[in-house]
């Protein structure tokens, strides 16, 4: 009787060794799923994160074209020479107001192997007392989701020079 118990208690020890063990694999299994889903979410934050800084890099190197050009032009030749408008592009390498265009294939910047539309909106206020320029820069991308994201860099330019 004793050796059949001790059969027994070896068999069933055995038995419960198979389904720890298959326990363990599932746990396992689902640990390095969890840990993949979080690496892949990881880089798709990043790469996000990634084109947002270089449209927010961008947006603010059109509005510096536009400071600048206040600041060389003057006041009256700024306030003159700029288009008023929307979805004027700004191509990469503009230097001066008279470089926006119309042109929608103008508007195009590609970096990081992505397509970044730059444009800006113009809008002048010539009020009795004030004459504001309001420029809006855009810049867009489209993700690999097929989901657009922007980013907007707006500034009022005034005229200082009657104060």
């Amino acid at each position: 009787m004793k050796r059949t118990a001790r059969l027994f208690a070896f068999s069933s020890k055995q038995g419960s060794t198979l389904i720890e063990l298959l326990i363990a694999t599932m746990i396992v299994g689902t640990i390095v799923t969890a840990v993949a889903i979080g690496v892949s979410s990881s880089v798709k934050n990043n790469s996000e994160a990634r084109y947002r800084e270089i449209a927010t890099v961008l947006a603010q190197g059109g509005m510096e074209v536009l400071r600048t050009e206040r600041g060389n032009l003057g006041w009256a030749t700024f306030h003159n020479d700029i288009t008023e408008g929307d979805g004027l592009c700004m191509p990469a390498g503009i230097d001066e107001i008279s470089d926006l265009s119309s042109s929608p294939d103008d508007c195009i910047i590609t970096e990081a192997n992505m397509d970044f539309n730059r444009s800006v909106d113009i809008t002048k206020d010539s009020g009795i007392l004030t004459q504001d320029v309001t420029a809006e820069i855009t810049v867009s991308w489209e993700r690999k989701s097929g989901l657009t994201s922007e980013v907007k860099v707006t500034q009022i330019f005034k005229d200082y020079s009657n104060n």
